[in-house]
């Protein structure tokens, strides 16, 4: 009998790490995608340190938390590509296309990150950055 229940809660432990691993591997963004995200993050906070580093890191996991890394990569690219001007930019525009639902999705898993992890507005909001 001790060996029933043991195998059977050993058996309900595997099958809840299974599923609990399953869950966090949907929302695993690769390492490049997040140290990209981080290092613009703390291009636009105007400093780099630990304290915006740890901030950002933050920011990118809760944004991660909201959305699988396909949506993530959409919508980033749509933000970015959002103040495109003429027909480059139509592509963008077209509401059967639903941009706008996806970056209004990224805003607010931003907006909740910011909030999470103490990332300060952008200082350096509408600056392009100096080649």
């Amino acid at each position: 009998m001790k060996r029933f229940s043991l195998v059977a809660l050993l058996m309900a432990s595997l099958g809840f790490a299974a599923t609990a691993l399953a869950e966090n591997e949907a929302h695993d963004y690769p390492t490049i995608d997040r140290y990209q995200w981080i290092e613009e993050c703390m291009y636009f906070q105007g400093e780099r340190n630990f304290e915006t580093l740890y901030a950002c890191a933050c920011a990118i996991d809760v944004i991660a938390e909201h959305m699988p890394h396909e949506k993530f990569v959409q919508a980033d690219t749509a933000e970015k590509a959002a103040t495109v001007s003429g027909e480059s930019g139509e592509y963008l525009r077209e509401p059967a296309r639903n941009i706008q639902e996806l970056r209004l999705a990224y805003g607010e898993a931003k907006n909740e990150a910011d909030k999470r992890c103490f990332v300060r507005p952008n200082r350096l909001r509408n600056i392009w950055p100096e080649f």
